[in-house]
């Protein structure tokens, strides 16, 4: 087996490469669903549609253990994630190798005889037990108001509690409240307009490589964002387009095709990462004011009015374009 980053020899039982220093993480089905499920994250907090409280919550809930013990979280760099140190999770370079084959499962070894439990020796108390005392009948009992007090003050108790479990995390914990990483994920992104998009554009002679598509539908209204990945360390390229800028021909063409425009996508968000996977532009405007702005009807001053978003055109100049 191969280091994935210098190449050098590495044994199949270690954790990291001799010679580069990565430590060495297994690209397990489960740890590729984390990275889905940040990139959806991603997007939606991008959108708006999630605050940062709610995305670190949702965050958290994607950590996976390897099979050394460790627990990983993905991050923006998908080469960089965090790992638990015991006591924060800190940025750890890895080289994603293929997990190991999973073994025939073997037979259980038959279980044990069952066997009764002996019983329990009937308690005899102490060998010199004292006689009884002889208890003086007690008084009758006179009835007076502390009863109702007592009763009300029960209620009163019994309220408080019920406000505490609720407020606490055991109702997401029994299922009867959903927690915030949960509602971070629904609705689940629409997959198939992003299939039938990257399909479109491979139709006009578009290289799809590092692409990744969604599109996020709106809870309460319809449309949805259509949001986009373009991946550099993944092999995605940029072709060159004169003195215009990349991305914004980009999201021109995204607003443009058939697929965006029946899937009723109301917003263009576009997340560009270079060659090392450094996020270098992340950019969302609707999608009315594109289509303007690509016709020629929206003078670009005007158009960046209405976009939302960073962008390093520095470093966009040096690394995205072929």
């Amino acid at each position: 087996m191969q280091c994935p980053l210098c190449h050098a020899p590495i044994a199949p039982d270690a954790t990291a490469c001799g010679s580069c220093g990565a430590t060495l993480l297994r690209d397990t089905p489960a740890w590729q669903l984390a990275q889905q499920r940040y990139a959806d994250l991603v997007a939606r907090y991008t959108s708006g549609e999630i605050d940062e409280a709610t995305f670190q919550d949702a965050q958290a809930a994607l950590a996976v253990s390897d099979d050394q013990g460790r627990y990983w979280l993905p991050g923006q760099d998908p080469h960089t994630p965090f790992m638990w140190d015991g006591q924060s999770w800190r940025p750890q370079p890895v080289a994603l190798v293929a997990p190991e084959p999973s073994p025939p499962p073997a037979a259980p070894p038959p279980g044990p005889a069952y066997a009764a439990p002996p019983p329990t020796p009937a308690y005899a108390g102490p060998a010199s037990a004292p006689p009884p005392a002889v208890l003086a009948p007690e008084e009758p009992r006179k009835s007076h108001r502390l009863r109702g007090c007592c009763l009300g003050t029960c209620l009163v108790l019994a309220l408080l509690c019920a406000v505490g479990v609720f407020l606490s995390p055991l109702p997401q914990r029994w299922g009867l409240r959903r927690s915030p990483a949960e509602k971070a994920f629904e609705p689940e992104p629409d997959r198939a307009v992003g299939v039938a998009l990257s399909a479109e554009l491979e139709e006009l002679g578009v290289d799809t490589t590092g692409l990744y598509l969604y599109m996020l539908p709106y809870q309460e209204q319809e449309g949805g964002v259509l949001y986009a990945v373009l991946d550099g360390s993944s092999g995605f390229q940029f072709s060159r387009s004169g003195d215009s800028e990349p991305i914004l021909d980009y999201m021109a063409l995204l607003a443009k095709s058939e697929a965006a425009q029946q899937a009723g996508a109301a917003r263009i968000a576009v997340d560009y990462r270079d060659a090392s996977g450094e996020q270098v532009a992340v950019l969302t405007a609707p999608t009315d004011a594109v289509l303007a702005f690509s016709r020629g009807e929206m003078t670009l001053e005007v158009f960046m009015q209405k976009v939302e978003g960073k962008m390093d055109l520095t470093s966009l100049s040096t690394g995205g374009l072929r």
